[in-house]
């Protein structure tokens, strides 16, 4: 969820990590998921970045396209 988008690809993702983990396949992030993918590496889980130049372009348009799509 690097763009902070709970969209359908995030839930697909955890879905499939919830299923091959052996969790309830539900594909919210629930605090047994989060501690799972918490474990599966030594960087920080949550961080901030900010968005600069070319890439605060990239998700204007983002959050743009998706304001289109949600009216048909």
């Amino acid at each position: 969820m690097i763009d902070g988008d709970n969209g359908d690809n995030f839930r697909k993702a955890l879905t499939a990590f919830q299923q091959q983990n052996g969790f309830n396949a539900t594909g919210a992030l629930d605090p047994d998921t989060f501690d799972a993918l918490a474990a599966t590496s030594e960087d920080p889980v949550i961080g901030h970045y900010e968005i600069t130049g070319s890439g605060y372009r990239g998700a204007v348009h983002r959050e743009n396209t998706s304001r289109l799509r949600s009216h048909g």
